[in-house]
């Protein structure tokens, strides 16, 4: 299985992994997540059946609390439709990059942990 790599533009993470990723000759496809090119609700639900703390692993951490409807609601408090419609329509609170291989999900980039995970996945062949 090909690794695909959800990216954000202008963001130094992203851009650390993307490289990383080409200096250690790891082929991966990449996904750049935008307002004009938003996550997909398939996508979104892809990336949470494979998560360990569900929205927890693909929501920036610093996010407490999410404008909707008009109001500020603790991010708990919602469903998970309206978590999902929310990052389709708010691209800003995506934790990115995420890197997903063989059904296994890699958030953020440290050279160490990103070596562990693909010394790991070699393993698990």
């Amino acid at each position: 299985m090909k690794n695909l790599l959800f990216s954000v533009t202008s963001n130094n993470t992203c851009a650390g992994l993307t490289k990383w990723l080409n200096d250690n000759h790891i082929s991966f496809d990449e996904r750049r997540i935008s307002k004009a090119n938003p996550l997909t609700s398939k996508e979104i639900f892809a990336l949470l059946s494979i998560s360990q703390n569900g929205f927890a692993d693909i929501v920036k951490r610093n996010i407490k609390n999410i404008k909707f409807s008009g109001e500020e609601i603790p991010i708990e408090e919602l469903t998970t439709n309206e978590l999902v419609s929310i990052l389709i329509k708010d691209p800003s609170i995506f934790k990115a990059p995420i890197l997903v291989s063989q059904k296994k999900m890699f958030t953020g980039f440290k050279v160490s942990e990103i070596e562990e995970f693909f010394l790991k996945q070699n393993k698990d062949e």
